[in-house]
């Protein structure tokens, strides 16, 4: 479980990455993505490199979670989450 929470922080933070490499501020990034400002700050030190494999792989997971994937992403999330709950009961 603990290895699942930061697989999605570093996911998280790749996608903050993104937004800088294409110009967005730290403020920006907070706010969109509902990080601290602090970790947008740190991705606006070291956005992505464009043509990157990890801007490649930035977008994908964004697609994932706010693009046309979106809808299955919270449908899988939500599965694992009852699951996982019922598990523990």
């Amino acid at each position: 479980m603990l290895y699942l929470k930061g697989r999605h922080a570093e996911q998280h933070a790749l996608i903050a990455q993104l937004y800088a490499m294409h110009g967005k501020d730290a403020a920006g990034i907070a706010e969109q993505m509902g990080i601290p400002l602090a970790k947008a700050k740190g991705a606006v030190r070291s956005p992505l490199t464009p043509g990157s494999r990890q801007a490649a792989c930035a977008r994908q997971l964004h697609e994932s979670l706010y693009g046309p994937d979106a809808a299955k992403h919270r449908a899988t999330v939500a599965d694992y989450e009852q699951k996982e709950k019922a598990f523990r009961e």
